[in-house]
This record gives C-alpha cells, structure tokens and sequence, in this order.
C-alpha cells in the first residue's frame, strides 16, 4: 500500500484486482460447497467450472470437482432406476 503524508492509504490498481480476484473465487468457492451441501449437484459443477478456469489450482477445487461429478452421476442414475421401477420398465 502507498500511503502519503494525511492522505488515507492507497492501494496499486494490481492489488485491488488481485484481491477483487481472490474474493471472487473465495465467493465461488463458497457458494460450491454450499450447494454440494444442498446436493445441488449442477449448481457446484458451474462454480466449480468457473474456478477453474480462472484459477485452475485454487484450492482442492479439482479433486472436488471429480467427487462432484461423481456424485452427480450417480444421482441420476439412482433417479433412472428409481424412474424405471416407478413405470414398471425394467429395459
């Protein structure tokens, strides 16, 4: 931060962006874990997504966002046979 004689400190427009930055994926990253809460499956896979390519290495967000997948996957296929016992269609 620069700070000059009675003036309030300033901070360079790289570091406002930088903490603009991680303060966005921190939101993000939030907001995934509270939808994996929710088992809200797609909504964690865009936040997920979106860390990712801003910041491909932010946090466990890889290895979170393979259990993610995972987990989304088997929910529809649980919901696929729970459809298919429900009509009775066992092909």
């Amino acid at each position: 931060m620069i700070q000059r004689a009675g003036q309030a400190k300033v901070m360079p427009t790289s570091q406002r962006r930088a903490t603009g930055h991680e303060r966005q994926l921190a939101d993000l990253y939030t907001k995934a874990r509270l939808c994996i809460s929710r088992r809200e499956w797609d909504g964690a896979l865009g936040c997920l997504e979106q860390i990712a390519l801003a910041a491909p290495d932010y946090r466990d967000t890889q290895d979170l966002t393979m259990q993610v997948w995972y987990q989304a996957r088997l929910s529809q296929a649980y919901n696929q046979g729970v459809e298919c016992l429900n009509n009775a269609d066992m092909e």
